[in-house]
């Protein structure tokens, strides 16, 4: 069948075109709402800008087929083949996939797939950047490999016993994710449902409170000596990083910009603080547990404030209540309501707080791989002084890398 034939029996009223071979086909921008083309071959034909709006694909063979910008909004892609498959910016909104459909290395670069049903899909090695996943059903997906950069989650998205591993969750908002059983990309696997929203939700940035858990390395400076501070502050704009992560000493694929000081001394006994940046390597993984970490709401913002506003509350109520008489029913039941009140009030604040703070702890031990050396800041810092120039570090193999790499100031 080509594409002349299919037009016209389309617009002759046919929609079964079960079976049909249209492999390689150039269908681009063709008018197929509501048509019937289960089983049908259509490898690496082109349907791009198509309009096949609650289309039955059932069994289809689309592997290899250009599909961008095509409607396909609540079709039926049950048991479908689409292997290699090019979909960017196509609208898949509400489209059922059937389980374990297969989209290995599948393009849906800005492709709508809100509400689509993805269960058990195996998507490894998709392009699912910028796509729409909200209340999409990712359950027990495979989607490893997969880069999500900046894809759009909510939280009715639903991972639940997806595999992550490997994948770019770069700019994924995953806050309030059900996450039970999911396979993180580091392989580390999430056992239990936890609310994350309160992770992207939270305004205190207080975690000094926090002591850093007893496994990870202690404090490792490298010093440079040098003859005087000009000299000193050289030496500290001079070094070189290593291309790891400095947290965790792994390949790095992101960067932080960090500062450091250095005090020279000027005319007539004055002194100038001067600020050093350096760009020092990281990985994805790392800045998203350091950020969790940060994340930590600290009791004063969390409870004290809240509390304190109770009592306020509190005295002017139990001031208006001083006014009436003593031994009045009214005096009585407003005292006890208060009473109710301000402890149920306390109650909430408390529990409040207390959920935040394991959300948030959560999702920093989710990000944290064992070879990570600082939860809640970063890894390193620098300074000069008079006569050195320093960096310290809490991994021990990324400081015995940076002094080889900047052996020559030794």
């Amino acid at each position: 069948m080509d594409k002349q034939e299919l037009i016209e029996r389309y617009q002759a009223g046919e929609r079964r075109f079960t079976g049909a071979n249209l492999r390689g086909a150039n269908l681009k921008g063709i008018q197929l709402a509501q048509v019937d083309l289960s089983e049908a071959d259509l490898r690496d034909a082109d349907l791009s800008l198509a309009d096949l709006n609650r289309a039955k694909l059932q069994g289809a063979n689309l592997t290899g087929a250009r599909l961008q910008g095509a409607n396909l909004e609540s079709a039926d892609l049950k048991v479908a083949v689409l292997d290699g498959a090019d979909l960017s910016g196509a609208n898949l909104r509400g489209v059922h996939f059937g389980r374990n459909a297969s989209l290995r290395g599948t393009i849906l670069l800005l492709t709508n797939l809100g509400a689509a049903k993805l269960l058990g899909a195996d998507l490894t090695g998709s392009d699912l950047r910028k796509a729409d996943l909200r209340r999409t059903n990712l359950q027990a997906a495979n989607l490893r490999d997969a880069n999500l950069c900046c894809a759009l989650a909510d939280k009715e998205t639903d991972w639940k016993h997806a595999n992550l591993t490997g994948a770019n969750l770069e700019g994924v908002n995953l806050g309030r994710a059900f996450l039970f059983r999911t396979v993180m990309p580091h392989g580390r696997r999430k056992s239990r449902k936890t609310d994350l929203g309160a992770f992207t939700q939270l305004h205190s940035r207080s975690g000094a409170d926090h002591q850093k858990p007893s496994h990870l390395n202690e404090a490792v400076p490298v010093n440079f000596p040098a003859r005087d501070a000009e000299e000193a502050l050289a030496r500290l704009m001079s070094f070189q990083w290593p291309n790891r992560c400095v947290c965790c000493n792994q390949q790095s694929d992101r960067y932080i910009t960090i500062n450091g000081g250095a005090e020279i001394a000027g005319r007539r006994g004055s002194s100038a603080l001067m600020e050093v940046r350096h760009r020092v390597p990281y990985c994805t993984d790392c800045l998203q547990h350091q950020i969790g970490w940060k994340e930590i709401p600290g009791i004063y913002n969390q409870v004290i404030t809240p509390l304190i506003y109770l009592f306020i509350f509190a005295s002017i109520c139990l001031f208006f209540l001083s006014t009436i008489p003593s031994g009045g029913i009214f005096r009585f039941l407003g005292s006890g309501a208060l009473l109710i009140v301000a402890g149920l009030l306390v109650v909430v604040v408390i529990r409040n707080f207390s959920k935040k703070r394991k959300a948030a702890i959560a999702w920093a031990e989710l990000w944290t791989k064992p070879t990570c050396s600082r939860l809640e800041a970063v890894a390193v810092s620098i300074g000069a002084g008079d006569r050195h120039a320093s960096a310290t570090f809490d991994n021990r193999a990324y400081a015995e890398a940076f002094a080889r790499v900047n052996n020559a100031l030794l």
